[in-house]
């Protein structure tokens, strides 16, 4: 067999292997009306995600024409190889400057090591040259994919990259610490010593907030609520943003057979459940201006309890 039968081989297998592990989606897809791949569609269409639609972006204004938006989204590449390399690891302890410098040095580096390792071919190493090849095209196609991606972008929106991040910052690290007899050692244990000081004081490991565990029992205590045949929609009062509720949406998804409607289904909605997870006087969802509770009306709801006790959040229920 050929170095091009090989290829094809060794491809073929390879997109097996991933339909494979696909297999859990698939099913998942099946049971609840393509609820990923709808989603998908609606990342690619024009108002949800990466279609060419006249607006404004944060590096500039995007006139409605392809071109313009792909040379706008390839300058929004500094701000997201910001945001994916150094938020990730290092927070927003430094400005623009020291951040430039780090992915300017680990670019070079890591095609610097990519192209050492691809010398190395017919040698005894040759099992590993293809890692940084690998780890730096990882790397460029998420950000890129980010940079198209016309909306703001959350943390938990670009944790598929932590690992990408990761093994390219230990690449350089591993490489640079074979480099001399202490020289290196210490460069390479100064990164992670400066690395961990920033993170174990940034972090708390404790539990904060509404866990995963006491949203799926929220949302056990809200299926019970609204029963198998009531049209309702949910939307959670929360300060990360998330209005629609994504994580509930997920479990009242998967443990009933009674999902909410999409917010596009406004009208065939009988009941809006609103999540209150601040309880702040100050910031009182009944004085917002989202679109649901405007439309409900938020004087009058027809039940509130807390799932979890008190301290807990808040749930009502709304009717027209």
């Amino acid at each position: 067999m050929g170095e091009v039968g090989r290829i094809w081989k060794f491809s073929l297998i390879g997109v097996a292997v991933v339909l494979l592990m696909l297999t859990p989606l698939f099913l998942f897809d099946l049971k609840h009306d393509f609820l990923n791949v709808r989603g998908l569609v609606g990342i690619f269409s024009e108002e949800k995600g990466f279609g060419a639609t006249e607006g404004a972006t944060k590096v500039g204004k995007v006139d409605g024409s392809w071109g313009d938006y792909i040379w706008v989204s390839l300058k929004e590449t500094q701000g997201r190889s910001m945001h994916i390399i150094n938020d990730l690891g290092f927070a927003d302890y430094y400005g623009a400057g020291p951040k430039n410098f780090l992915i300017l040095g680990l670019g070079i580096y890591l095609v610097a090591l990519a192209v050492k390792a691809g010398r190395r071919r017919g040698t005894e190493r040759e099992q590993g040259n293809c890692l940084p090849a690998m780890i730096l095209i990882m790397l460029v196609v998420s950000i890129l994919g980010i940079s198209f991606y016309r909306h703001s972008v959350y943390d938990h929106y670009i944790l598929f990259a932590a690992p990408v991040v990761f093994l390219a910052f230990g690449l350089m690290l591993g490489d640079i610490w074979e480099r001399g007899r202490w020289l290196g050692k210490a460069v390479a244990g100064l990164f992670i010593a400066v690395f961990l000081l920033m993170n174990f004081g940034n972090y708390d490991f404790r539990a904060q907030g509404t866990t995963i565990r006491d949203m799926e029992k929220i949302s056990r205590s809200i299926l019970e609520e609204v029963g198998e045949e009531t049209r309702y929609n949910v939307i959670s009062w929360e300060e990360g943003g998330d209005q629609y509720a994504l994580n509930y949406r997920y479990f009242l998804t998967v443990l009933g057979n009674n999902p909410p409607t999409e917010p596009e289904e406004i009208g065939e909605t009988e009941r809006i459940v609103v999540i209150d997870e601040m309880a702040d006087p100050l910031f009182d969802w009944r004085y917002s201006a989202i679109y649901e509770v405007v439309v409900f009306g938020a004087r009058g709801w027809e039940r509130a309890w807390r799932p979890l006790g008190a301290g807990g959040p808040m749930v009502y229920v709304l009717t027209r």
